[in-house]
């Protein structure tokens, strides 16, 4: 039979989150010196693909393009080993936390900090960038870090009515 990956623990979202906060804020202070006017407007494309996405109900659309969005800052930050690190980063995030998808108010969220990232790359401003894409890492793990506690809330609950 198939084997379900059981859901991560919230020590492992920690431990994998506190890591990737730290390397994309890195490749987004790396990104500021690097990017070009073309990938610049592909971020801002992407954006708006992924508010119109919103808008349609597509939270798994949302969902690639906010991986498209990052990979696009990653593959500008211009550094061969952060973005051997990041794609290996992708790699486990897939098989551990896809299940795990955020919820719509999450994304909706998330595409405003997107925004603010694109704002901070467009003036340059390399701190900022960091700071921003670090903090809207740390919003991601702290809306699923509460959705698998209320999993786990509803599973105890289930249980303990049988």
């Amino acid at each position: 039979g198939v084997k379900v990956a059981p859901l991560p623990t919230t020590k492992e979202l920690t431990e994998f989150y506190d890591i990737s906060s730290v390397l994309r804020g890195l490749a987004a202070r790396k990104a500021v010196r690097n990017i070009t006017p073309r990938e610049i407007k592909h971020l801002q494309e992407v954006i708006l693909q992924s508010e119109q996405s919103l808008r349609e109900g597509s939270l798994k659309e949302v969902y690639k393009l906010n991986k498209k969005f990052h990979q696009i800052i990653e593959k500008s930050c211009d550094n061969k080993e952060l973005i051997f690190l990041l794609d290996n980063v992708y790699e486990r995030s897939r098989e551990r936390f896809s299940e795990i998808l955020s919820r719509k108010k999450r994304q909706k969220e998330s595409i405003e900090e997107h925004k603010l990232i694109l704002e901070a790359l467009i003036k340059k401003d390399e701190e900022w960038a960091e700071q921003l894409m670090r903090k809207h890492i740390e919003n991601g793990k702290e809306d699923l870090l509460q959705q698998i506690e209320l999993r786990e809330n509803n599973h105890i609950k289930n249980n303990n009515s049988e």
